[in-house]
């Protein structure tokens, strides 16, 4: 669950414009999905032991439990993302969108990291998918991708090309 209500609003990075649009993680998305956690761990380990609950009865392995969800909580609670028209920003980490010069995805996981460097030698590291969860965020992060690829020519990769629609850049114009 997300939260973008105006009290929750990212600061925009110093010198650049008014943050447009943004979203944090929810508490109550984290607390439940720290509880999610936690209901999945126990039922795995009853399925593990044969269906038995003995293992519940040792208070270490509460501790364990509960240690993972505290640490599942404030990770799932990290996850925010803000842009300006011309930047983007996921947690203090940001990038002019219409100043790259490189724009490279690389596979992770089950989906694409994008790898974005600006002509202020600043680089963001960011999931594709987390771009691509706010349609208005994604709006503006691939209209400067486009600007800096047709423009700037930003140097990108054959994947970054392939999935985003990027065109290729000729270094040789002008």
């Amino acid at each position: 669950m997300r939260d973008s209500t105006l009290s929750r609003k990212h600061e925009p990075p110093p010198g650049q414009g008014p943050t447009l649009v943004w979203y944090r993680s929810s508490r109550r998305g984290s607390f439940l999905g720290a509880l999610w956690v936690v209901g999945l761990v126990c039922f795995g380990l009853w399925v593990s032991r044969g269906f038995d609950f003995y293992l519940f009865g040792f208070w270490q392995i509460w501790l364990v439990i509960l240690a993972g969800a505290t640490l599942g909580f404030f990770i799932g609670k990290a996850e925010n993302c803000a842009a300006g028209a011309e930047w983007v920003m996921e947690n203090k980490v940001w990038v002019r969108t219409y100043e790259l010069v490189k724009i490279n995805a690389y596979p992770y996981s089950n989906t694409l990291n994008l790898h974005l460097t600006d002509s202020g030698d600043r680089k963001l590291e960011i999931s594709l998918s987390r771009l691509q969860d706010d349609r208005r965020i994604w709006d503006y992060v691939y209209n400067g991708l486009l600007h800096s690829v047709v423009n700037n020519r930003a140097d990108t990769n054959a994947l970054a090309r392939r999935t985003l629609g990027l065109p290729k850049a000729d270094h040789n114009i002008g």
